[in-house]
């Protein structure tokens, strides 16, 4: 006879388990807690980091599996202990089949080498798929419970109710100060900054390691253990994890509640810190760095960790207050059960749940599936735009995973099928399939996309005055500075020219020779020589009088009334002025217009509007917008720009970059140029919001518009978007 262990294993199912005797793992945990008003017992599987939650009766019935005791004897003393309460022998054997399918008991044909082995490689398959997932391996790398423990030691009073209160306090001012600086935070400015992307990434990796060790202090600090952390990869950027599941074993849901929102209450107090700090500061690059700890620890933390419809931090915050910790399964289950009653026509039960609310879960199964397609969608695009080939290759492998091979099991269990699952409606299946992909295209193709078609403008004087040197001379005063009201005729400058004071004083000392020669020549009565004298007495006052209006226009006077503007006027005092050199410009301020700078893919939506009135928006006004006319769009496009406010390196909203030094104009020392071509166009103001205005103040000016079918809207901008991603990627270029 072969050895008991070799004989095929029966498997767990087919045995009659009312007279098997289960044996309950030791390792296993059982914490008391409440649940749903109702007391409960929490089973932590603490080598697979796995809880479970059963009733006081299962509880009693689960206690009695020791392996000598049969199931139909723990079934007896069940009930001679909890009476009509007690599970029953048909509910027994069902929870007995959960609990060995979970790994939590055994039985004596599940414990054979065979059916231990095979359960192994079930786990270590399971392990491997995770870790070879294409689009979201993770890989577990080292026990850090050791090292928090002692952090906690450190940094446990972060979680206190004094340093709560702080935290009230810095957010509220750093909300604040945001409100008032809403305009130029909300410009885009810092975030289309040049090379920004590399440092607001390594802030977003940065802020995350910090939100995944915040989780790891608030667990340990209740009482739980951090057993493992690591890396997960999504579109091949590493993200850490840390594994606090321990947290499910705290007796209250609200210290759960708190685990999971730990991580982005500290994001969102070092993003207030960042607030107030770029509100008071001066200095570029501290703001562009506060700027990026804002955006990642405030806008990214609440649309992803915060959000209930991903299974991150919002997810579990959700489902421990409504204490409903499988709502994402029960969603899936909802789903699943509206698709083969509803699109397969299948005789379906409908599923019912222990915490009943059927209603919060088919709300929350449909927008969890809405923001899922979003999702999917959205990563592989990311992938695609960022990683070139191997993006491309990212983007196959997902749209294969999420899209092609549920649509494939699908299709095979439609016409297919198995003799032992129903039969689905084929023709329902395909009417309905055909209906709904018609009206897809119908609503992407013909429905029109209306939205606000925008364009960055500029306040700029619509007509200037050049204040050019007269005559040649040395810079000697300068009476005015860049921004000062000015009236007609008031003294500018100074010019110095020496050899024009010099020819002054000969010719007026040659003019009194030639006087005395003229009078010496009438008392001598000398006509003809007196003839002479006169002309030349004429010429040598034409040539004084040129020489003395040119002295006169050494001083520069202004030629209207209006605002000087000037670049560094006090670098001209000193160097040397040739006729027509331009010392500044007299701005009127009564006559401004806007200047926009119109992106390639709005041009003819503009040129559409020339003579009609659109919206302004000019930033520091309180968010008040007024009307201007649209007078003319340059049908050429330019990468120069028409005033310094437009680069988003002086505030405005187009990104730029530096021009190359051998395609520079020779009379032009600019050296940023735009990154893609704009056309240039002018709006008129009318005189009241012109005089409110001043010269370079940056905004926007937008109208409403139909930009073609949403079809054609979201792919122009998915191009866009990866067009845009590339360029990043190549330096701007």
């Amino acid at each position: 006879m072969k050895p008991a262990d070799q004989n095929p294993a029966a498997h767990h199912s087919t045995v009659e388990l009312s007279n098997c005797k289960l044996y309950l793992r030791t390792d296993l945990s059982f914490h008391l807690q409440e649940y749903q008003g109702a007391p409960c017992y929490l089973i932590e599987d603490e080598f697979n980091s796995r809880f479970y939650r059963v009733g006081i009766p299962e509880y009693q019935l689960i206690s009695l599996l020791d392996g000598s005791t049969t199931l139909a004897q723990a079934v007896s003393k069940s009930a001679a202990q909890m009476g009509d309460q007690a599970i029953n022998e048909q509910d027994a054997i069902t929870i007995c089949k959960w609990m060995i399918d979970s790994g939590l008991a055994s039985t004596d044909a599940s414990r054979t080498s065979g059916r231990l082995l095979e359960s192994f490689e079930k786990a270590d398959r399971k392990k491997r798929k995770a870790q070879i997932n294409p689009v979201t391996p993770k890989f577990s790398l080292f026990n850090p419970d050791a090292f928090l423990t002692s952090l906690n030691m450190i940094l446990g009073w972060l979680f206190s109710f004094p340093m709560f209160l702080l935290w009230c306090g810095v957010v509220a001012t750093a909300i604040y100060h945001v409100s008032a600086n809403w305009d130029q935070m909300t410009s885009g400015t810092m975030f289309f900054a040049r090379d920004n992307w590399v440092w607001l990434g390594l802030t977003w990796m940065l802020l995350k390691i910090v939100h995944e060790t915040a989780h790891g202090l608030s667990c340990k600090r209740f009482g739980g253990d951090v057993r493992q952390c690591g890396i997960v990869m999504i579109v091949m950027v590493p993200l850490p994890f840390v594994d606090v599941t321990s947290s499910w074993r705290f007796p209250s849901k609200w210290q759960r509640i708190f685990v999971a929102a730990a991580g982005m209450y500290v994001e969102i107090f070092l993003a207030a810190i960042a607030a107030i700090v770029w509100s008071f500061t001066d200095s570029g690059i501290v703001r562009q760095h506060a700027f990026n700890f804002m955006l990642a620890g405030s806008l990214t933390t609440l649309m992803f960790n915060a959000n209930p419809l991903m299974r991150f931090d919002g997810y579990y915050m959700l489902s421990d207050w409504l204490e409903m910790p499988n709502l994402g399964t029960h969603g899936q289950q909802w789903i699943k059960w509206v698709g083969k009653k509803f699109y397969l026509g299948l005789d379906q039960k409908q599923p019912t749940w222990p915490e009943g609310r059927g209603w919060i879960v088919a709300v929350y199964a449909i927008l969890s599936l809405f923001w899922k397609v979003l999702i999917c969608a959205g990563l592989a695009i990311a992938a695609e735009a960022l990683f070139f080939g191997a993006g491309i290759a990212l983007a196959i492998i997902a749209i294969a995973m999420w899209v092609i091979w549920p649509i494939g099991k699908l299709l095979k269990m439609v016409f297919i099928g198995e003799e032992t699952q129903q039969r689905p409606g084929r023709i329902r299946f395909c009417l309905l399939t055909a209906t709904l992909g018609i009206s897809m295209w119908s609503v992407f193709t013909q429905v029109p996309w209306f939205a606000r078609v925008e364009a960055a403008a500029v306040v700029d004087y619509q007509v200037s005055h050049d204040v050019r040197s007269p005559v040649s001379g040395f810079l000697e005063r300068i009476y005015v500075h860049s921004g000062q009201l000015v009236k007609q005729g008031e003294l500018l400058a100074r010019l110095e020219n020496r050899e024009l004071d010099v020819d002054v004083e000969k010719l007026q000392i040659e003019l009194v020779v030639n006087d005395l020669r003229i009078r010496q020549l009438r008392e001598r009565e000398e006509m003809a020589t007196l003839d002479v004298e006169t002309k030349n007495r004429e010429a040598i006052e034409t040539r004084l009088n040129v020489r003395l209006e040119q002295q006169a226009n050494l001083d520069v006077r202004a030629s209207s009334d209006g605002i000087v503007v000037a670049e560094d006027l006090e670098s001209q005092v000193g160097t040397y002025l040739a006729p027509g050199h331009k010392i500044c410009t007299i701005e009127s301020e009564a006559n401004k217009e806007i200047h926009a700078m119109i992106g390639q893919h709005d041009v003819e939506l503009f040129q559409q509007r020339v003579g009609q009135d659109i919206d302004v928006h000019i930033w520091g006004m309180g968010g008040r917008e007024f009307p201007a006319k649209l007078k003319d769009v340059n049908p050429r496009g330019r990468l120069d720009l028409p005033h310094p406010s437009f680069a988003a390196t002086a505030g405005g909203a187009l990104p730029v970059r530096y021009r190359n030094p051998s395609q520079r104009d020779s009379d032009s020392d600019e050296t940023l140029e735009l990154v893609d071509p704009h056309f240039f166009a002018r709006l008129e103001l009318s005189h009241a919001p012109s005089a409110t205005l001043r010269s370079g103040q940056p905004g926007f000016v937008s109208f409403r518009a139909s930009r073609g079918s949403i079809g054609d809207v979201l792919s122009e901008k998915i191009v866009r978007w990866i067009r845009k991603m590339r360029r990043m990627q190549n330096g701007g270029r």
